[in-house]
């Protein structure tokens, strides 16, 4: 722990309860407990809109983002959505981030308690700085890799990419008391697009609180393999069901889960 802040970085597996009823419920269940465990068995959420800045070069970044924020929403009833999105082309600015770049999280608002991130450009002329709550980095290789180093983000994953091994995407989020109040994805622009499009979808997912991977699952999306899936229908619910307004943030994630399944059972 820094300070007041929790860096969710989690990849832990939780042993669901048995439940009685259709084995097809039993694993989804399981497999929802898995991705929801912030650690000790609880629940992690946005108390409110987040605001979004894509930070990018390649022209078809906005686009890609655009539509996959426009999955997630489709047919939510509790999840909030988004707030404002921002797109930010460092082509506008400087063909060079090194030395020049500056990425932290700052408290604002009257009393200092909402926390964003910022980014910072010193132009040398002139300083620019645009703050979000969820940052989208869709950049090449290097300029990621100083953009992780920045927000502090996994070694592991940084290693990882700095390897240039395939399939590497990635999201970072920060919270207090369960509250999560920051977040980054990482998501390299030089990916084939159908890598990128997994990838952000993915990454955005988790940073809303879905925060783990169910290694080996054919019912989520979030099994760490970017595979293509034709259904996401799950995964929206999943979501939706932790926005519920009975689920506060630290709340059991079995809380959650009795949630989602009840969705399942009326459908």
């Amino acid at each position: 722990m820094i300070l007041a802040f929790t860096l969710i970085l989690i990849w832990s597996q939780s042993s669901a309860q048995d439940v009685e009823g259709d084995p097809l419920n039993i694993g989804l269940a399981a497999e929802a407990q898995t991705i929801l465990d912030a650690g000790q068995g609880q629940a992690r959420k946005w108390l409110a809109p987040p605001d979004v800045v894509v930070v990018y070069r390649d022209p078809r970044m906005p686009a890609f983002v655009q539509s996959t924020l426009a999955e997630i929403e489709m047919g939510r009833e509790n999840f909030f959505g988004f707030g404002e999105v921002k797109f930010f082309d460092l082509n506008d600015y400087t063909d060079d981030l090194y030395r020049k770049t500056d990425v932290s999280i700052i408290r604002i608002g009257e009393e200092g308690h909402e926390r964003k991130l910022r980014l910072s450009l010193n132009l040398g002329d002139r300083d620019i700085r645009i703050h979000g709550n969820i940052f989208v980095f869709t950049v090449g290789l290097e300029e990621m890799l100083l953009l992780g180093a920045l927000t502090q983000t996994d070694p592991q994953f940084m290693r990882t990419m700095a390897k240039d091994e395939e399939q590497n995407c990635h999201y970072s989020a920060w919270s207090t008391d369960d509250v999560i109040h920051t977040a980054a994805t990482y998501v390299r622009s030089d990916y084939p697009e159908t890598w990128i499009l997994n990838c952000l979808y993915e990454e955005m997912f988790q940073s809303l609180g879905l925060l783990n991977d169910a290694v080996g699952s054919v019912n989520f999306t979030f099994d760490d393999t970017l595979r293509p899936v034709e259904d996401r229908t799950l995964d929206r619910l999943l979501l939706d069901a932790l926005y519920h307004d009975t689920v506060q943030p630290g709340s059991p994630v079995g809380d959650t889960v009795d949630i989602f399944t009840q969705t399942l059972e009326q459908r």
